[in-house]
C-alpha cells in the first residue's frame, strides 16, 4: 500500500464520488476506480457501498480512514519539514475570532521572530469549522471556544474568559441590574449560526424560559459592536474584547441576577497528529503568551486563572 492509494481513498471519502475525486486529484476516473478496487482486493474487504451514484463508507472503510489521514498527514509534514529545512517552517493554525483578535497578532510575531522563525498560516473561523479542518488535515493546530464533539480531537485547556452582556449609553438597561426574565422580547444582536456565543445565550434563555428577538445576526465583531453603539440591542461578548469601551463608559456590562457567564478556550489538534518541532514550538509559544496575559490581567475581571 502506498501514499498514492491512501490519498485517493481519502479524496473519494471527502468528495463522495469518484468523478469529483478525479477532478480534485487531476487523475482519470478509471484510475480512481481501479485504485479503490485494488485496495479492496489487497485488504480483502469492501471499503464503500455504492448507492444512487454516491459512495458511503462501510465499517471497514471507517476503520481505515483515521489511519489513512494520519499516515498522509505525517508524510506531508515530513515532506514540508525536509523541503523547507533551509527556509522558515510553516504551521497552519486555526482560531476563533476573539482569540485571533486579542492574542494571535503577538503570538504570530513571536513565532516569526523566534529562534525557529516559524511562518504561521492563520485561518480565522468558528469552532465547528476549526474542528472540521483538523479532522480533514487542513490545519495543524487550533484554538477554539467551548467543547469539541469529535473523540479524535485532543483538547488542552488554555484559559477561561469572562463573558458579559453589553449595551450602549442610550439603552434602557444602561446602569441597571436585570434578571434573565427582563430579556423577554428584547432585541439581541447575535453572531452567525454555530457561533459559541450565540448558542450560549440561546441555551441560557431556554433554561430561564425566556424568548428574545434576534434583530441582527453578524459574523464579525465590528458589525456587532457598531449595532450596539447605535442602540439596536444588547449582545453577549468577551469582556476583554470591549475592555476599553467598558472603561470609558461607552458600553455597559449589564449585571444579571444569579447568572455568571464564562467560556473556556482550548488548544486542539488531531490525536494522531505528529508533533514536529515547529508545531511543538507553536504550542509552547501560545501557552506561554496566554499565561503572560492572564497574569497581567489578574487584577481585572477579564480572565479566570486556571
Amino acid at each position: 500500500m502506498t501514499i498514492r492509494y491512501l490519498r485517493i481513498f481519502i479524496s473519494v471519502v471527502d468528495y463522495q464520488t469518484m468523478n469529483a475525486a478525479s477532478k480534485a486529484l487531476h487523475i482519470s476516473q478509471p484510475s480512481i476506480s481501479q485504485a479503490i478496487a485494488e485496495m479492496e482486493d489487497y485488504y480483502e474487504v469492501k471499503l464503500f457501498d455504492r448507492l444512487s451514484k454516491r459512495l458511503y463508507l462501510t465499517d471497514n472503510g471507517r476503520r481505515l480512514l483515521p489511519y489513512a489521514r494520519y499516515i498522509v498527514s505525517t508524510f506531508d509534514s515530513m515532506e514540508l519539514e525536509m523541503k523547507n529545512s533551509s527556509a522558515r517552517p510553516t504551521v497552519r493554525l486555526g482560531a476563533t475570532i476573539v482569540f485571533s483578535t486579542c492574542f494571535l497578532p503577538e503570538i504570530a510575531k513571536r513565532l516569526r521572530d523566534g529562534p525557529m522563525q516559524i511562518q504561521p498560516d492563520i485561518t480565522v473561523v468558528n469552532t465547528k469549522a476549526v474542528e472540521e479542518m483538523l479532522l480533514n488535515s487542513e490545519l495543524d493546530i487550533g484554538v477554539v471556544e467551548g467543547s469539541t464533539s469529535d473523540p479524535n480531537i485532543i483538547r488542552t485547556h488554555l484559559l477561561t474568559d469572562q463573558l458579559c452582556l453589553i449595551c450602549s449609553k442610550n439603552h434602557k438597561f444602561y446602569g441597571q441590574s436585570i434578571s434573565m426574565e427582563d430579556l423577554q422580547g428584547e432585541s439581541v444582536i447575535s453572531r452567525e449560526d454555530f457561533s459559541y456565543l450565540r448558542n450560549y445565550l440561546h441555551e441560557l434563555a431556554q433554561k430561564f424560559r425566556v424568548t428574545y428577538r434576534e434583530t441582527w445576526r453578524c459574523s464579525g465583531n465590528e458589525a456587532i459592536l457598531s449595532a450596539v453603539r447605535s442602540g439596536h440591542g444588547v449582545t453577549l461578548v468577551s469582556s476583554i474584547l470591549v475592555a476599553n469601551e467598558l472603561k470609558s463608559g461607552e458600553f455597559y456590562s449589564i449585571p444579571i441576577k444569579d447568572v455568571h457567564m464564562t467560556r473556556e478556550f482550548f488548544l486542539v489538534y488531531h490525536k494522531n497528529k505528529f508533533i514536529y518541532p515547529a508545531l511543538q514550538e507553536t504550542i509552547r509559544t501560545c501557552t506561554e503568551y496566554v499565561q503572560e496575559v492572564i497574569e497581567q490581567e489578574q487584577s481585572s475581571s477579564h480572565f479566570i486563572l486556571p
